[in-house]
């Protein structure tokens, strides 16, 4: 899933530099932009079905495979994943949507842009944790708890390391970071860089507790 979901990130990425280069300018717009990120969505769920033969070659989903006992089930599921969802947009777009009602669009253009190298160090040292969920599941079941706690201190270091000077850089030097990247009229996206990456000086190291929990 991790794999199929970066393979997603950078079809997506390619597929808007390359349509929006090619395309003239009185094409471009969001709906555009909307059609290429559900073409990439869609392609992203496909390569996940292709891979899982590869990963799970055990596993047959077909039709006849299709128990109506089960529809129960896979309706309380997509009741509980539509409200994940919905309730995930509104956590994560209500900002967005106050700055650009009080302040406008030029500050919510800033304010994304500080929230870029967040995101970034959210996605290498948060999501990638997740992939531990399945062994400490595993470590759990079999009441392993030497190999558990090792494994939760052994990771817990690593990912402090890896993670902590780069944000201390990045609190530290994130004006001139900005000004390298994307000039000086984006400069206040600095401050908003600094204050959403003080957090994750903590949260990064202790991703770990999702998977435990």
């Amino acid at each position: 899933i991790n794999m199929a979901t970066s393979c997603g990130i950078l079809l997506r990425g390619i597929g808007i530099i390359v349509v929006f280069s090619i395309l003239p300018k009185r094409y471009i717009s969001v709906v555009i932009y909307g059609i290429i990120y559900l073409i990439m969505t869609c392609t992203r769920e496909y390569i996940v079905y292709v891979w899982h033969k590869k990963i799970m070659p055990g596993l047959r989903l077909s039709i006849k495979y299709f128990k109506q006992s089960k529809i129960r089930e896979l309706f309380a599921f997509g009741i509980f994943s539509t409200i994940s969802h919905v309730a995930s947009l509104f956590n994560e777009n209500t900002i967005n949507i106050i700055v650009n009602v009080f302040w406008g669009v030029g500050f919510n253009a800033i304010y994304a842009v500080g929230l870029k190298f967040p995101q970034l160090m959210k996605r290498v040292f948060l999501d990638s944790t997740w992939t531990l969920t399945t062994t400490f599941t595993d470590l759990a079941a079999k009441g392993d708890k030497v190999k558990l706690k090792s494994l939760f201190f052994i990771y817990t270091k690593l990912i402090s390391i890896a993670s902590i000077p780069v944000c201390f850089i990045l609190i530290f030097f994130a004006e001139p970071i900005i000004l390298a990247w994307v000039g000086s009229d984006f400069i206040l996206a600095a401050k908003i860089l600094q204050i959403y990456i003080i957090p994750l000086v903590v949260a990064l190291p202790f991703a770990v507790w999702e998977c435990i929990n």
